[in-house]
């Protein structure tokens, strides 16, 4: 999403973040309006500040960590597909974890076998360790 086009007022933003937390996504992917020269917006009369468009990007970040916990949290218990692609040390875990992405686009990570990776494997979710889900082999 892009925060801070030229001409957004306080209220849209509101009714921006109203709308987000009633859709419910897992995740954003929030930028700060850049003016590209040559464009019509770019020349276009209010333009946001830079310091709005910075607290409006937090802003909305902070609802789009809220609701990625929360989308991550509604996972555990439940088994999906994931296609393991690397070798990861948790340091805090004191572990290695094979990582890789589910069929959920959320990062997953179960403990290190060389033979993981590069294979799709059913994984049971089992907890949350920042923005990755901790998982057994099913």
């Amino acid at each position: 999403m892009i925060v801070g086009f030229p001409g957004e007022t306080e209220e849209e933003f509101d009714e921006t973040l109203a709308f987000v937390q009633k859709v419910g996504f897992a995740k954003i992917h929030v930028f700060q309006y850049s003016p590209k020269k040559g464009t019509p917006a770019a020349d276009m009369g209010c333009q946001v500040n830079g310091e709005v468009k910075h607290s409006r990007s937090e802003r909305l970040i902070a609802v789009s960590d809220i609701m990625e916990e929360a989308y991550h949290q509604s996972l555990i218990g439940k088994a999906c597909a994931v296609l393991f692609e690397t070798k990861l040390e948790v340091k805090e875990r004191g572990h290695t974890y094979a990582e890789g992405l589910s069929e959920r686009y959320v990062r997953v990570a179960v403990p290190y076998n060389e033979d993981l990776i590069g294979t799709v494997q059913t994984v049971v979710m089992e907890s949350i360790h920042g923005d990755l889900v901790f998982g057994s082999l099913k």
